[in-house]
């Protein structure tokens, strides 16, 4: 039977020189919703990037939404022992996932011709993050989710939203059921109860109780 993966994409509060990326001709990822309306204004996540790294080899890339028609692919070619950024910033909406307990076409999908290391980068000093992409390394069955567990949620009148922590799940084959355990209450989720959902290829399903890992049995 042919084994169903997904790409589970978490927030992970780390510095930068901490995070290593994987080598991989093929990555998957599903961007966070970081919080644009905070206390010091509008705006805070933003802009994005992707930061893709060539080895030895001349490398073509392909950055795609396989479910989602309207966008249009953007291409690159990178030459060896070199870097490029690439701008998604135009794109956020289509890229970020703002919808709790919703099915979205937002996954990315990053292609090469050759193996390359990825990078995406939120960077705004007020509420910026980095996430290093895994390629094959991020693909898997199941997988426990720590939260840190040390401050609260910040509720703050001058801001738009409340923020809160989520975790995104991107399907890469049609037809993936992805089960959901938690001891905690989650957004229409009552604790030590199940939720499923069946996603297709790659296709995003969102959950606040976000973190580069994979699941098909997500434990909380």
């Amino acid at each position: 039977m042919t084994i169903k993966r997904l790409l589970f994409v978490g927030l992970l509060i780390c510095t930068t020189s901490s995070l290593k990326a994987q080598s991989d001709t093929a990555f998957w990822f599903a961007a966070p919703d970081l919080n644009g309306n905070i206390a010091s204004g509008p705006n805070a996540d933003r802009p994005i990037f992707l930061r893709i790294s060539a080895s030895t080899a001349d490398a073509n890339i392909i950055i795609s939404q396989p479910a989602n028609p309207n966008f249009i692919p953007i291409t690159r070619t990178i030459v060896a022992n070199t870097s490029q950024s690439i701008d998604l910033t135009a794109f956020i909406d289509l890229i970020e996932h703002g919808i709790v307990n919703g099915v979205l076409s937002n996954g990315l999908l990053i292609k090469s011709s050759a193996a390359v290391s990825c990078y995406y980068d939120i960077v705004n000093g007020r509420n910026g993050d980095i996430f290093a992409l895994k390629g094959r390394n991020a693909l898997g069955k199941k997988f426990t989710v720590p939260f840190q567990m040390e401050f609260n949620n910040r509720t703050n009148a001058t801001e738009a939203t409340t923020n809160t922590n989520d975790f995104v799940i991107v399907a890469t084959e049609d037809n993936t059921l992805v089960t959901i355990l938690s001891k905690n209450d989650l957004v229409g989720q009552a604790a030590v109860t199940r939720s499923d959902s069946t996603v297709d290829k790659p296709t995003c399903a969102g959950q606040p109780p976000i973190f580069l890992l994979t699941a098909r049995e997500v434990l909380l």
